[in-house]
């Protein structure tokens, strides 16, 4: 199966919620268009989420068990989530750009928690938004590429 094109970005999550990985790309460098193929019905989700340069992250965010469009931008450090439970936009401020973006489930609650890794201070910091006391660790070297 041919799918996207060469200057498209993949993004594959389960963005239906059926447990499956789904087919998805991202056209990072021209219109934001995100290009879903959801396995649970097979039928192609079409969104516009995102400007060039903007760094596609979908995780789910709401704890719905589907993925959640999302894209971060370095330039500013803003996070934009297009909600899959309530297709509400969330945006939040964390980060800046030289800042690395690595949501993953920090805390074991079910959530993705908004992270971002510092090379220069080798720092994990996840958002104070979502936690009362946010959770920063130092470890590693400034050349490390951080995997959540």
């Amino acid at each position: 199966m041919v799918w996207g094109s060469s200057a498209d970005a993949p993004v594959p999550g389960d963005y239906d919620g059926d447990g499956k990985a789904d087919l998805a790309v991202y056209r990072v460098r021209s219109t934001g268009l995100w290009q879903v193929r959801q396995s649970g019905t097979n039928t192609l989700r079409t969104a516009t989420w995102g400007s060039v340069g903007d760094l596609p992250i979908p995780r789910d965010y709401d704890g719905d068990g589907a993925a959640d469009i999302a894209v971060y931008r370095a330039s500013t450090g803003v996070w934009s989530i297009l909600q899959s439970s309530t297709n509400a936009l969330r945006t939040v401020t964390w980060g800046s750009n030289s800042d690395v973006p690595i949501p993953g489930d920090y805390d074991g609650d079910g959530t993705i928690d908004l992270a971002v890794f510092r090379a220069e201070h080798r720092t994990l910091a996840d958002s104070a938004v979502e936690h009362e006391h946010p959770m920063t660790l130092t470890w590693g070297t400034s050349t490390d590429i951080p995997m959540p």
